[in-house]
């Protein structure tokens, strides 16, 4: 869109009133149809149409508006814009949101996980289709992993909890998303299936898995590979 920007005219005078008769009509241009061309007449100018909104105060009122309905709910900066804020701001929000999920995951477990568990399995142990077995509304069940800001660092602290006696090993696959007896029960295998392979084409353990990386002795299953 543009605007033209007319010639002054004395009404008097070399152009007189035809000068201004002669002036490019706006009007006129917005029925225009297609296959004629336009040029500027002497003395006219054309500028281009800028927009100016939104105005900054609007768009500071909405960011107003964005961030109150945030408010109570997970952070503003975690859910939406998170470049005003530092390394220990990220940290506080991260830690903030994580705590809003697991009240949440916490509600879904003892208010829709628990009961349907109960009513789902009661129903086909009641209709014969299930054996009753004793504690079988005894669940436990695992949410996804945890948000973190800093994988690194926390996966460092996590193997020291467990190394130290501070967290078990249920407590850390539950962090990461994972059953602990599943994730047992995966590590038996894999351990056997190593040890049966390196009996199989005759290689030392060492050359199958090696965790520490050094030369220090590994037991895998009473069998020692240094």
């Amino acid at each position: 869109m543009a605007s033209f920007t007319r010639p002054r005219t004395s009404g008097a005078g070399a152009g007189g009133a035809g000068g201004a008769s002669d002036a490019t009509d706006p009007v006129s241009l917005q029925r225009i149809v297609g296959g004629k061309l336009v040029a500027l007449k002497p003395d006219e100018s054309l500028d281009s149409f800028q927009s100016n909104r939104p105005s900054p105060t609007f768009t500071g009122f909405l960011e107003h508006l964005r961030r109150d309905s945030a408010l109570g709910m997970i952070p503003f900066e975690f859910a939406a814009d998170s470049s005003k804020i530092g390394g220990a701001g990220v940290r506080l929000v991260v830690a903030k949101a994580d705590r809003r999920f697991s009240f949440r995951q916490m509600i879904l477990e003892r208010r829709f996980i628990r009961p349907v568990w109960a009513y789902v399995i009661g129903d086909a142990i009641s209709r014969g289709l299930l054996p009753p077995i004793a504690g079988w509304w005894k669940i436990s069940s695992v949410p996804p992993r945890r948000v973190t800001v800093d994988a690194g660092r926390e996966a460092q602290q996590n193997r020291s909890d467990v190394e130290m006696g501070l967290k078990t090993l249920s407590d850390h696959f539950q962090e990461l998303g994972a059953d602990f007896g599943e994730e047992i029960e995966r590590r038996a295998s894999d351990a056997k299936l190593i040890l049966d392979t390196a009996a199989k084409y005759g290689v030392p353990v060492d050359m199958l898995w090696k965790p520490t990386g050094s030369a220090a002795a590994v037991q895998i299953g009473g069998v020692k590979a240094q």
